[in-house]
């Protein structure tokens, strides 16, 4: 089975993008990296030419999810696997692939219509080191990834399938958890790395949001 490696990029649709950048950076401790003519904003955390691309689209809300793979092999049979599955997946085009500052993608949708996107070659910046706005001393990443993100799935033994069968994550474990006094729901784990858990995600009725969080990773607790 192929398996994706990290949480690669997330891209957010927000109302206030300027709002957004001022948070990221002076907040988060995360690099603006410039903007793309439809307005997106691109924020560092490590040698990444971008982490996060924050879409002026005004949804306040997860955009999408793009994971890495090592290879374009990898990327072809990760395809393959999807779409024996019945995953409609689309190639990216030459475009897609330069706005994001990857080598070559695909896109498709998970069980819930998440727009996830897979890749490889992502344009590191070896020769620009990440500056934060902040005085930290950094994010940890690496092999690890940019961090987590919890979502609100509409069918959690389907999205149980996907993310285990599909895209070849490890369950971490499962937690349940009472967000208010009449529901009740259980919380999947899942992990592609070292990292406890790359994904999380639970089936919460009623909610209009996917994105419950995310979580980036600082080095020490002084950074914090």
């Amino acid at each position: 089975m192929t398996s994706v490696t990290q949480l690669g990029y997330l891209g957010l649709s927000v109302s206030d993008p300027d709002q957004w950048e001022q948070f990221a950076a002076h907040v988060l401790g995360l690099q603006p990296n410039g903007r793309d003519p439809d307005g997106s904003l691109f924020l560092r955390m490590d040698e990444y030419h971008h982490r996060f691309v924050i879409q002026p689209t005004g949804k306040n809300d997860l955009a999408y999810i793009g994971w890495e793979v090592a290879t374009e092999a990898a990327l072809e049979a990760l395809a393959e696997q999807l779409q024996q599955a019945g995953v409609a997946v689309a190639p990216g085009t030459s475009e897609e692939a330069e706005a994001r500052r990857v080598a070559g993608l695909i896109r498709f949708a998970d069980p819930s219509g998440i727009p996830s996107e897979v890749f490889y070659g992502p344009l590191v910046m070896f020769d620009e080191p990440f500056h934060s706005p902040r005085p930290i001393s950094g994010f940890k990443t690496g092999a690890l990834g940019l961090g987590h993100l919890v979502v609100w799935v509409d069918d959690f033994d389907r999205s149980l399938h996907f993310y285990r069968e599909l895209l070849g994550m490890r369950v971490s474990d499962f937690v349940k958890i009472s967000p208010a006094p009449e529901v009740k729901v259980t919380v999947a784990f899942f992990h592609c790395n070292p990292r406890h858990h790359t994904i999380a995600f639970a089936k919460m009725p009623k909610t209009s949001k996917r994105l419950h969080h995310f979580m980036l990773q600082l080095q020490s607790l002084d950074d914090v």
